[in-house]
């Protein structure tokens, strides 16, 4: 306990730096180093693949993605908070409870699902409080979440036959069917873990991210974006298990040990063993976390008008919402826009157009996507604050929960271990840049030559 706490002091230490550093920075410096980070990025991705030929800017840890970002945009984190001022985790930047948010959506459009302080002893009893919400029991497999947590972290998809396994008290339970521990989850063995989201697993072919804001005056929407995921998929020609092929395709996509027990664990014995014919889909969750990738579709203006339509069904309560994105399953883009559809989840701020994971676009198109999102969620805070209807924070507060949430005990999501030597490796790529763009390193450059 006191090594963690002492780990997120010492992070919260180096923010602060950061901060400081940031502050003095005057907005051409800025912007001159906002371009060589992300040039660094650009060489650190280069290099990664030298290692790796599926590397790509998606499997960079996030402070790597976005610490261009942070700098462009490090003097205003603090209005965040008035995006969304009805919402948690500073707008769902980070730390927003699902419960919190998934009462704001159309009982319709959710998966049938329910809310446990504490895990169901049994499956009996589970059964027994789907009964009587929905008069019949749960259709498996399903899915366990925790109630704070980012990019798939804490995850569990169950199928029927390990329910009973899974709800066991036994701190033994196979590393596969742990939840993993977030946000207010203490303890050894699934039972301790509380705030948990039990949900009916959405079999559908299709997954989209649809991105929106709304203007605070005229309450009109703005479709920023619709992108469909496409989790990973295997093509079997009879010879290999599932298992091999599965193991193949995480190597290739080079996912961590983690990914790949909980990949492994949507399958049951007697299906790993069989071997593949053909096309099949291995990750029941779609995440850049997971190897899924991306597609931004062109949409027309028509289609753009029924999504509009579309997301005051999908949303009861707009009241302080004024940026998110939903992220849903449908079988296709038409029955999509007919609103035949299931909301997997609702983000805010955090959740950012799905485009800059499609990896059509080059890494600086990437970056001018995260630019001009944050340039207009920032111009709707600016209005909610001028208008009293939300209110600007410290950016130190944002700060320590920040270290909060990503290093202290109630951390939303695991970050890889490398993330701090690929931070370091991108900063110094900067730092060498910035040397060799100074008058110092022109003339060093001469003599050199």
């Amino acid at each position: 306990m006191i090594a963690k706490n002492n780990q997120q002091d010492k992070s919260t230490a180096i923010l602060k730096s950061l901060s400081e550093f940031f502050r003095d920075l005057n907005e051409k410096s800025r912007e001159k180093m906002v371009q060589r980070q992300i040039s660094a990025v650009q060489e650190f991705v280069e290099k990664s693949r030298e290692k790796n030929p599926h590397f790509s800017w998606n499997f960079c840890p996030w402070p790597v993605q976005f610490l261009p970002v942070i700098t462009k945009f490090f003097r205003d984190w603090g209005k965040i908070n008035a995006v969304n001022p009805t919402l948690s985790g500073f707008s769902g930047l980070m730390g927003m409870s699902k419960i919190e948010m998934n009462q704001k959506l159309a009982e319709p459009f959710r998966p049938r699902n329910l809310f446990f302080k504490t895990l169901p002893k049994s499956r009996e009893i589970l059964e027994q409080f789907f009964r009587e919400k929905y008069g019949e029991p749960p259709n498996y497999p399903v899915i366990f979440k925790p109630n704070v947590g980012e990019r798939a972290s804490g995850v569990n998809f169950v199928r029927a036959d390990q329910i009973d396994e899974f709800l066991q008290p036994s701190p033994r339970l196979p590393p596969s069917l742990k939840l993993r521990r977030t946000s207010r989850m203490t303890g050894v063995g699934n039972q301790n873990l509380t705030e948990i989201i039990f949900e009916e697993f959405i079999e559908t072919e299709l997954e989209f991210g649809l991105s929106w804001i709304r203007n605070p005056h005229t309450e009109e929407l703005e479709i920023l974006s619709l992108v469909q995921k496409k989790t990973p998929r295997i093509l079997g020609d009879g010879q290999k298990t599932l298992r091999e092929l599965i193991l193949e395709k995480c190597a290739e996509l080079n996912l961590d040990k983690s990914r790949e027990k909980k990949i492994l664990a949507g399958f049951s014995a007697d299906e790993l063993a069989e071997k593949i014919v053909g096309e099949k889909n291995i990750v029941r969750t779609a995440s850049v976390s997971y190897g899924t990738s991306f597609q931004k579709i062109n949409l027309s203006a028509s289609q753009k008008e029924k999504l509009i339509k579309l997301i005051p069904q999908l949303l009861e309560n707009f009241a302080g919402i004024y940026a998110g994105r939903f992220d849903l399953k449908a079988n296709n883009l038409e029955e999509l826009l007919r609103g035949k559809c299931k909301i997997l989840e609702m983000n805010g701020v955090g959740g950012t157009p799905l485009e800059i994971y499609d990896n059509d676009f080059s890494i600086p198109e990437r970056y001018e996507v995260l630019f001009n999102y944050f340039f207009k969620v920032l111009e709707i805070a600016d209005q909610n604050i001028r208008e009293n209807r939300g209110q600007e924070i410290s950016k130190l507060v944002v700060l320590k929960n920040l270290a909060k949430n990503f290093f202290g005990n109630s951390k939303t999501q695991e970050l890889p271990e490398n993330v701090w030597k690929n931070l370091r490796e991108v900063i110094k790529i900067s730092l060498k840049k910035r040397l060799k763009s100074s008058d110092l390193g022109k003339l060093w450059q001469k003599i050199k030559d």
